[in-house]
């Protein structure tokens, strides 16, 4: 494991700890390597306990939020190399405008900074007033971008976003089952806990997330390791699901 996942693992373990009702000593929270879980640390009136961390996150949305924030640099990067006169023209037709490009899902991260000149060839060739999409259905380039929406407001433009889906199954239990198919190779001293975690994604709704998570840590946590189940909210700072 990285220098650097350890210190986000340490970093949302010292927030689940700000918010849940475990007395731990956050001074005594140490990063540890495999074959032990991720974290041990000391509980006031218990001892040590083991952590084992896990990011609750579907590929298919990190992929995509990845590409999303791509997206928007490399629009930002472009604007910022046009020449004086464009730029100039470009503040003028955009001053209050957001611009999304709706780049194909499957579009690589090079096909996309390769169209950039004839996205903004096309964007310096709009009215001034355009609002809408535009764009769309090219022969030659529909592989690539769908089309490039236009939405005016009250904001100071020009601003760049990016198309992004954010419906995907739900991640929690199929996270959870395997930390629970792997926990025989965890080794430890100390009572084991799963500590699933929500940050780049968006947490699953209480009354998705909460029967599938709970009947099956019923079922099953008996044939682990684990001696308690924590799933934790790392941007809102909230515990969301405990078992038992």
């Amino acid at each position: 494991m990285s220098a650097q996942q350890k210190e986000i693992e340490k970093k949302v373990f010292k927030a689940f700890c700000n918010v849940g009702d475990l007395p731990i000593n956050i001074d005594s929270i140490e990063n540890r390597n495999p074959p032990e879980p991720d974290i041990v640390c000391e509980v006031t009136g218990i001892g040590l306990l083991a952590f084992e961390l896990t990011e609750i996150i579907n590929s298919d949305y990190a992929n995509n939020l990845n590409k999303q924030i791509y997206s928007i640099n490399i629009l930002s990067d472009y604007y910022s190399t046009l020449s004086m006169d464009q730029k100039k023209q470009f503040d003028k037709l955009y001053m209050n405008a957001m611009i999304f490009p709706r780049f194909q899902e499957e579009c690589t991260m090079n096909k996309r900074k390769k169209v950039l000149p004839i996205i903004f060839e096309h964007l310096l060739s709009l009215d001034v007033k355009f609002e809408g999409i535009t764009f769309e259905n090219t022969d030659k380039y529909r592989r690539i971008l769908s089309g490039i929406k236009i939405t005016r407001g009250i904001f100071k433009g020009p601003l760049f976003d990016s198309n992004f889906a954010t419906l995907f199954n739900d991640p929690t239990l199929p996270a959870i089952i395997s930390k629970f198919n792997n926990s025989g190779s965890y080794k430890s001293e100390h009572p084991i806990h799963l500590l699933g975690y929500f940050d780049l994604q968006t947490r699953i709704p209480e009354e998705i997330l909460l029967p599938s998570i709970g009947n099956f840590c019923e079922e099953s946590i008996q044939k682990s390791k684990f001696v308690k189940i924590w799933i934790f909210d790392f941007q809102k700072g909230e515990i969301v699901f405990t078992y038992p």
